[in-house]
Formats: structure tokens, C-alpha cells, sequence
């Protein structure tokens, strides 16, 4: 028994198992959309009372927002010519904290630098201190010797 298939009906089959798995997978993308408007229509239940207390407030929120609005937009009209002024007055105190900064940098300079000379010159009075100190010992020896001696 011989049984020949023809490009037509080979083509056919094709088609027909195409449209077959389209419409299993449409099945199961239906099936999982179904799910989810569950969810949505579950949670949509769940929060009624506060979503219709939120549409209900909407229009007074809205006229919030437009008062909110006015007001800023005439502060910033208010303030808009100040604020060149207020640079200017910001890069004023930056220059003289600048100016500030490099007096007292100076100062400290100065101070360290005196402070170094005077503790050089106690340390160089200290030398000459102790030295002083040693040499009217020495002499203290010689007198004591000298005295000794003249007993």
C-alpha cells in the first residue's frame, strides 16, 4: 500500500498545527490575564471605600495645588530683583572672609615666628645660664681647695 502526500496536504498539516499551538498558547495567555484581573478586581474591592474618599477629595486637592501655585509664583516675583543684590552681597562676604583669613594667617606667621626667636633666645640665655652656673661652681671648688688647703 502506497500512500503519497501531496505539497498541498503537507502544507495543510503545517498550517493546522501552526493554528493549534496559537491557540493553546492564546488559551494560556487568557488564563493568566483572568488571574490577573482577579487580583486587580480583588484589590480594587478591598481599597473602594478609600479610593471614592480619594475622588471625592480630588477637587479640593486641586484647588490646593492652584492657591500653592499663586502663592509661590508671587514669592518668586517678590523676590526675583533681590537676588542679584544677594550675590552680590554673597561674594562681598566670601572676599572679606578671604581678606580675614589671610590676615590672620599672617598673624600666625608672625606670632610663630616671634615665639621661635624668643625660645631661641632662652635657649641661648639658658646655655649662658648654665655655664655661669658651672663656672661659679668651679669656683666655689677652687675656693673650698684653697681653704682646705689652709688648715
Amino acid at each position: 500500500m502506497d500512500a503519497t502526500i501531496t505539497v498541498k496536504e503537507l502544507l495543510l498539516v503545517v498550517v493546522s498545527l501552526v493554528i493549534i499551538g496559537f491557540g493553546i498558547h492564546l488559551i494560556i495567555v487568557l488564563r493568566n490575564l483572568n488571574g490577573l484581573l482577579k487580583k486587580v478586581n480583588q484589590i480594587v474591592g478591598d481599597n473602594e471605600k478609600p479610593i471614592k474618599e480619594t475622588i471625592s477629595n480630588l477637587p479640593e486637592i486641586c484647588e490646593n495645588v492652584g492657591v500653592i501655585s499663586a502663592k509661590s509664583r508671587n514669592i518668586i516675583e517678590e523676590v526675583e530683583p533681590v537676588i542679584p543684590e544677594i550675590v552680590d552681597n554673597v561674594n562681598s562676604i566670601a572676599e572679606n572672609v578671604n581678606d580675614g583669613m589671610e590676615i590672620a594667617v599672617n598673624t600666625v606667621e608672625t606670632v610663630g615666628e616671634n615665639i621661635s626667636e624668643t625660645i631661641e633666645a632662652i635657649k641661648d640665655s639658658t646655655v649662658d645660664a648654665s655655664t655661669y652656673i658651672k663656672l661659679i661652681g668651679e669656683v666655689i671648688k677652687v675656693i673650698k681647695q684653697a681653704i682646705s688647703r689652709e688648715k
